[in-house]
């Protein structure tokens, strides 16, 4: 992705995960290295109780 973002010659790039950041710093990294301003988001969850507590797997994604 990040080699991609360097041959299109763009200032910046984003990487946005969905319930974690496992990706984040290697993607940060690698995009500090050749000069690339990393974003990073995620769509994170706040819950009271158990994790999965009552929550549908389909209701998981912003639409």
């Amino acid at each position: 992705m990040v080699a991609r973002a360097v041959e299109l010659e763009q200032p910046a790039i984003a990487l946005t995960d969905h319930g974690n950041l496992h990706g984040a710093i290697d993607f940060f990294q690698a995009a500090k290295k050749v000069g690339i301003k990393p974003i990073i988001g995620v769509e994170g969850y706040v819950a009271d109780g158990p994790r999965m507590n009552g929550i549908l797997k389909s209701d998981l994604h912003s639409t």
